[in-house]
């Protein structure tokens, strides 16, 4: 595995041995020999550098994610979207400065840097998704403008920096930062999303089906509705909702918010289990076993957890990890080590 400060990373899902993996700053680094890859490996295939995005800096921990539609790109995110070859090659902005809206590159030092991408819909006649998202950082309620917190989209493809939209609205008029952005796949348009805010005293979880012309609350009402903390991630599939908050995963059929903590069932032996502790949980994805769906949630400092999506009950060893009682369901707990983000294998 790769070594030093870490920070997102993905494995491609058409070739499971090619892992990629990120430090601070703009470095996105390749492997492939998947669970043979070790930090020398990483290092020598430096494939998204500084250079390769025109010289721009990025934030901290630079967001990217493959083309959902063609596995051989990458999209990159600084204050700009690039996309290029996974080999390192032929990277091209495709979107503005979000905090200029000019052609300028970027220091890194922006407020709207991206923290958030998603892609999909129909692919273009490039052989790409068709559909990008990007949510920007924000400065909350009290900083002065540009406060940032924005989510801008892009529904053609290659069309360049002068067909994004800003599509924010209404939905986050504290501008608080834009966490996380998935893409209903089950809408081959591309035109159906979901966006996550952080902040407090806000709603937190909003639906388009316009690709953002429009949103519907989604964060649910009374004792339906989702607790207040920050949302940091989100993942939609097979008809459920999934939210990561600072208080645990919480999910929600797509049909109507009604969120519930999620968990499985208690162990039949009777040995000790738990939710996930009140630690944010920073990414979630999905992963294929065979027949099952295990859902895992990246927390911040508290390790993985894991989950069986489709059958609920105990996927691995029972949780050392223990916190005050809410209802009968139960999270399990993984002994894996903890991260700021998880790949992503489905």
């Amino acid at each position: 595995m790769n070594s030093g400060d870490g920070g997102f990373s993905a494995i491609n899902p058409d070739n499971p041995l090619e892992w990629f993996t990120a430090n601070t700053g703009v470095t996105i680094q390749r492997c492939a020999q998947g669970i043979d890859c070790h930090s020398s490996d990483f290092n020598s295939d430096l494939v998204v550098s500084n250079a390769t995005v025109g010289g721009d800096g990025g934030p901290l921990y630079t967001p990217y994610i493959l083309d959902p539609q063609n596995s051989a790109e990458i999209i990159v995110s600084t204050c700009r979207v690039w996309r290029g070859a996974m080999q390192g090659a032929s990277f091209a902005a495709l979107s503005p400065n979000f905090d200029t809206l000019s052609e300028t590159s970027c220091t890194g030092g922006e407020i709207n840097t991206v923290r958030a991408l998603a892609a999909g819909g129909q692919i273009d006649g490039n052989g790409f998704s068709s559909v990008i998202y990007a949510g920007t950082d924000g400065t909350g309620p009290l900083a002065a403008a540009p406060g940032g917190g924005d989510v801008w989209v892009m529904t053609t493809g290659s069309g360049g920096s002068t067909t994004w939209t800003d599509v924010t609205g209404t939905i986050n008029p504290n501008h608080f930062p834009i966490s996380a952005i998935t893409v209903d796949s089950s809408d081959p348009t591309g035109y159906s999303a979901y966006v996550t805010i952080m902040g407090f005293h806000v709603s937190h979880v909003w639906y388009t089906i316009t690709a953002g012309q429009s949103w519907t609350d989604f964060t649910g009402s009374s004792s339906a509705s989702l607790p207040d903390p920050p949302a940091n991630a989100v993942l939609v599939n097979d008809g459920t909702l999934y939210v990561g908050t600072d208080v645990g995963v919480f999910s929600s059929p797509t049909g109507i918010p009604t969120w519930t903590e999620v968990g499985p069932l208690p162990m039949p032996n009777g040995a000790p289990t738990g939710y996930l502790p009140d630690v944010p949980v920073t990414a979630l994805r999905l992963f294929n076993n065979q027949t099952t769906k295990l859902l895992r949630a990246a927390t911040y400092g508290r390790g993985v957890g894991s989950f069986r999506s489709r059958q609920r009950r105990i996927l691995e060893s029972p949780s050392l990890l223990q916190r005050k009682p809410r209802s009968p369901a139960k999270w399990p707990h993984s002994t894996e080590s903890s991260a700021l983000s998880m790949v992503s294998a489905i």
